[in-house]
């Protein structure tokens, strides 16, 4: 038998993504960096790996955590 929910979401999905506009997606996207970079900047012990630069970025963040303690 054939994937036919996967044929059916795969078409659905590019009938979205061809009805949205993708400069609201990246403005949204930084929108959302920015409130993050906000909070987390203030958080000690954590460092965005990254430009700071929120435009610069992309919608995964990376982390690092210095005040982490390792249980082994």
């Amino acid at each position: 038998m054939g994937n036919y929910a996967g044929i059916l979401g795969t078409n659905a999905a590019i009938d979205y993504i061809s009805e949205i506009n993708l400069d609201d997606v990246h403005e949204h996207e930084v929108k959302l960096n920015k409130v993050m970079t906000s909070v987390l900047k203030d958080v000690n012990g954590l460092s965005i790996i990254g430009p700071e630069d929120a435009t610069k970025r992309g919608g995964i963040c990376s982390i690092l955590l210095t005040t982490l303690t390792l249980m082994t």
